[in-house]
């Protein structure tokens, strides 16, 4: 490290200050290995793959696909910036275990696989695509015939309301054992 020419130790053992360039410093983003723990990195790329896919896939604007679009859009960025970082590193690198005692691979296969595992959920794995769409079908035949159903509903007590106020301008028993009037 090169020490400025006009700096000189306060005591003893004293190290030198921050240069430009150190790896060290507050701000300086040097220590900053993958960003694949750093939650406004994750969040914005998880919003950039929330985005795109919901873009592409209609089906995940759905309220009920909320919650699973969002735990896969981070754990998939998690992968994505993990696997980024992973480019810049050398073989011996990639195969030396750090301080968590697993090798970068190890790291990105756990990253990856979860993304992977969460992804069957939303039907991007080609096996479970057509239960997904199965099951968004039969859940739209259901909402339709319920809409029917409330329809006919609707229709029948308008129907009774009218033939009601009918019977009650006739002064006829308009429910049994009641009328209005105390006509019979």
């Amino acid at each position: 490290m090169d020490t400025p020419d006009d700096w000189t130790p306060a005591f003893p053992g004293q190290r030198p200050p921050f240069q430009p360039g150190n790896r060290l410093s507050v701000g300086n983003k040097g220590p900053l290995k993958h960003g694949a723990n750093s939650p406004v990195r994750i969040a914005a790329r998880a919003a950039e793959i929330s985005k795109g896919l919901r873009e592409q896939f209609n089906y995940l604007n759905a309220p009920s696909f909320k919650g699973e679009l969002a735990m896969y859009a981070r754990a998939q960025a998690r992968a994505d910036l993990f696997e980024d970082w992973m480019e810049t590193l050398t073989d011996e690198e990639l195969m030396y275990p750090g301080a968590g005692k697993s090798t970068p691979w190890e790291l990105h296969l756990e990253l990856s696989t979860r993304a992977a595992n969460l992804s069957s959920h939303l039907g991007f794995i080609p096996s479970t695509f057509h239960q997904v769409a199965d099951k968004i079908a039969r859940a739209e035949r259901t909402m339709a015939k319920r809409a029917e159903a409330a329809q006919l509903q609707a229709d029948l007590r308008q129907a009774v309301g009218k033939q009601m106020i009918e019977k009650a301008r006739n002064g006829e028993e308009w429910f049994p054992g009641f009328n209005i009037g105390g006509r019979k």
